[in-house]
């Protein structure tokens, strides 16, 4: 194929309830100026005064800053406040408020230095090296200095410190002297986990499940947002908090920083509220230029029954490709020693017409899931009923039905700093596949799939590599040709649609039919444009051979760009790749979440 465009548009997901739509009549503005400034940019001073400049690629619209009306009396305040932010006390400012502008003069002064710094510690703090002696002094970078020691010392299991920052500003000599006194104290451990409160048709257990830290850990908020992010996932609460049990004040003691009594062990507290709207619908439709135009159903149910099960089914139509499927997740369904597996289900049809044959399918899949930290384990077994027909393209496909019946096992190493975004970090994950003889008739093949990944940023630039392994080996019978490998798309090369890429046979072509060893590596560089605008310049590289564990072969290489828009779920992606040896063979995708 030689392009492919995919267009997909959400009709929208909706909740059961009520909802209320209010609309606001536009603010009256004027323009704004700033002028006189040196040190600091203008377009510093506009973001402290809430202005916001046109971005760099709106093309359209006024390219003049403005402000609301009402705020304008405030301007010269707020302009007090950042410059003595910034360190500059003795700053002018006058504002002409004009019927068509406002003009702001700045007359920044001389700035407060840093004349000394005192560190006296036993905790390595390095965020201080951001002030030396003879730089500017901001109290904004003061103030955040030293959240991030704080933040340091907490992600070390040290919450029993005594931090005494000090700044002796002399404005006569425009210095400022900077002490910074810190002990850092004993260890902290995690104690017993108290469940406050909880929908009273989910168990203990389950909320227990979801905890990623354990008695005796040494304590961690990152622990903590990662069990507040993982009873989130389960779609069954309405609202609720993680965090240390209170802690009693010491008598006669004033308020200040630390002067509740140290503790090694931090008893931890659960509070759930109970989900209100448990049913969610969403649609969608769109065309495919592979596909033709589609259309998407989508129901989920959560708390299904209680005990924070979630129902799900979907139903797909277009073209070339039709399925229905429903899923059961049921958490925790298995205690043991403190350890807990969820249990997840699916059951499903699908019909799809490939460029070689047409493929009807009926599949049921279970498995149960352990995840420790950064690793997650599964064990399951799967059973697919799968009828080929129309191989008149290519003879090597065969015709028929093939019975399926295997057991399967992923194993999942997951140590990005993100699962949205990731900026650094590595991932490594495995699937085997054994399709077992369990009749003459059936197909017996073993199957596997080894993926890596490793991210790195620079400063704002984040480099990332991913590469893929599979193989293939047919053990008694040959097996329906979906379960050999294809490439193309958004995870694979970035020229070619899904499945448009089988046994590679040249620089710029392949077969129909897909192969048995496939090697699939990518490349990307990412760099921020404006705001969560990131651009994105990407390098795919793909072999297909027919042989088991033949790694040797013609590649096809793909180059390309795109862009990221980055939202609550993850990125919004747009990539647009060619063929390096044949740019008539594009491909322009769209995908939600980060393939790194």
């Amino acid at each position: 194929m030689k392009g492919m465009i995919v267009l997909w548009l959400f009709l929208g997901a909706f909740m059961w309830g009520d909802s209320n739509v209010t609309s606001k009549a536009p603010e009256r503005t004027k323009e704004i100026t700033i002028q006189g400034n040196h040190a600091i940019e203008t377009s510093e001073y506009l973001d402290a005064l809430g202005v916001k400049e046109k971005s760099w690629y709106v093309f359209w619209g006024e390219d003049t800053p403005t402000v609301s009306q009402k705020s304008i009396p405030t301007i010269a305040d707020t302009m007090r406040e950042f410059l003595d932010s910034k360190g500059y006390y003795d700053a002018k400012i006058s504002v002409k408020n004009s019927p068509t502008k406002v003009e702001v003069m700045i007359d920044e002064g001389k700035p407060v230095t840093v004349s000394d710094l005192q560190v006296d510690t036993d905790f390595n703090i390095p965020p201080v090296a951001d002030f030396k002696v003879g730089t500017r002094f901001e109290a904004a970078k003061f103030v955040r200095i030293k959240q991030e020691i704080k933040n340091l010392l907490m992600k070390a299991g040290y919450c029993n410190y005594q931090l005494d920052t000090k700044a002796y500003v002399d404005l006569d000599k425009r210095t400022v002297a900077l002490k910074y006194l810190l002990k850092k104290g004993a260890l902290c451990y995690f104690g017993e986990t108290k469940i406050v409160s909880k929908p009273e048709n989910i168990s203990q257990k389950v909320i227990l499940s979801r905890l990623r830290y354990k008695k005796g850990e040494v304590y961690s908020p990152e622990k903590i947002s990662r069990t507040f992010s993982a009873l989130n996932g389960l779609d069954a609460f309405g609202s609720g908090t993680v965090s240390p049990e209170a802690q009693e004040e010491e008598e006669g003691v004033e308020e200040e920083e630390n002067h509740k009594a140290p503790r090694s062990v931090i008893p931890m507290e659960v509070s759930l509220s109970p989900k209100e709207k448990l049913n969610l619908f969403k649609g969608g439709f769109g065309y495919d230029t592979a596909l033709g135009m589609r259309l998407q159903l989508y129901y989920e149910r959560r708390n299904f029954m209680g005990e924070a099960r979630k129902f799900t089914s979907k139903l797909h139509y277009s073209d070339k490709s039709k399925y229905g499927e429903m899923t059961l997740f049921s958490p925790a369904l298995i205690a043991l020693n403190g350890d807990y597996f969820d249990f997840y289900t699916e059951l499903g049809f699908a019909h799809t017409i490939y460029d070689a044959y047409d493929e009807n399918k009926g599949y049921l899949r279970a498995k149960l899931t352990y995840e420790r930290d950064d690793i997650t384990v599964a064990l399951g077994v799967g059973m697919e009923n799968i009828d080929i027909q129309r191989t008149a393209v290519n003879p090597a496909i065969i015709r028929g039905n093939f019975l399926l019946l295997y057991p399967f096992a992923s194993l999942v190493y997951d140590g990005r700093d993100s699962k949205i975004n990731p900026k650094n970090g590595y991932y490594f994950s495995s699937y085997t596949e054994y399709g077992v003889d369990y009749k003459p008739a059936a197909s017996s093949y073993y199957k596997f799939l080894l993926e890596g990944r490793l991210i790195k940023s620079f400063g704002p630039l984040t480099l990332a590599a991913v590469a893929k392994v599979g193989v293939l080996e047919e053990l008694s019978n040959q097996v329906p040709a979906s379960k050999r490998f294809y490439a193309g798309g958004a995870y694979s090369n970035r020229a070619y649609g899904e499945h448009d890429v089988g046994i590679t046979t040249s620089s710029v072509a392949s077969s129909a039919l897909g192969g048995k060893t496939w090697m699939n590596f990518s490349m990307e560089a990412d760099y921020p444009l404006y705001g969560d605008l990131s651009g994105a310049l990407f390098f795919d590289s793909t072999m297909i051979n027919e042989a088991s564990y033949d790694f040797k072969g013609e590649t096809i290489n793909a180059a390309g760009f795109g862009l990221r828009y980055l939202t609550p779920v993850g990125p919004l992606k747009v990539d647009a790749g060619a063929n390096i040896k044949d740019v008539d063979q594009y491909g322009i995708s769209f995908q939600i979440g980060q393939s790194f």
